[in-house]
């Protein structure tokens, strides 16, 4: 058996064994050597599907579902666990929702956790300091202007001072000894 290994410079771009389901706007986390796919749009509109890659075999296999069937979220790892907050229906609305799970891949089981202040989808997820950053989103009628801290000790969702401008669908990463917050949509443009 053939183990994979993470590229190195040079190496390029790597096949690997396809996703079970083709899906889009789906959480994406790593919990040590397996990576969580949590929810997403399918050709048959939200799913609530788990798929898990282990990197050590290069196989998927399916996991207990998210309690809800949610699109365009975001996942993070938040200690051994893996932190999925809000999400959108495909209603035709797109309408948000301020459900926050918690998948424990020890157990295969899903808790509810504090919930979003507002109701979001297409937010910006980092994590830094043990805790999760979220930032703009979709609140199923503008992107909004908002930045939120969870704390998985008191499972709360804090307020931040907003960011300069509202938008949904951003990135956010932690670097030293901040978050950055880029693009995203504001309005229909880039």
């Amino acid at each position: 058996v053939t183990r994979p290994s993470a590229p190195v410079a040079g190496d390029g771009w790597q096949e690997r064994t396809p996703l079970p389901v083709r899906r889009a706007g789906m959480g994406t986390a790593s919990v040590g050597d397996r990576v969580y796919l949590v929810g997403g749009m399918t050709d048959t509109g939200t799913s609530d599907r788990v798929d898990v890659y282990d990197t050590e075999s290069d196989t998927w296999h399916a996991a207990a579902p998210r309690p809800i069937a949610l699109a365009n979220v975001s996942a993070l790892a938040v200690g051994e666990g893996v932190l999925v907050p809000g999400g959108c229906t495909d209603d035709g609305n797109w309408t948000p929702s301020a459900a926050t799970h918690l998948y424990d891949p020890s157990s295969d089981t899903w808790s509810d956790v504090g919930p979003l202040p507002t109701p979001l989808c297409a937010y910006a997820l980092a994590a830094y300091d043990g805790r999760a950053y979220l930032f703009g989103g979709w609140d199923g009628h503008a992107y909004r202007r908002l930045a939120y801290r969870y704390d998985p000790v008191t499972a709360v969702w804090e307020d931040l001072a907003d960011p300069a401008h509202a938008r949904g669908f951003g990135a956010a990463a932690a670097i030293e000894d901040r978050v950055l917050y880029v693009g995203g949509f504001v309005d229909d443009r880039e």
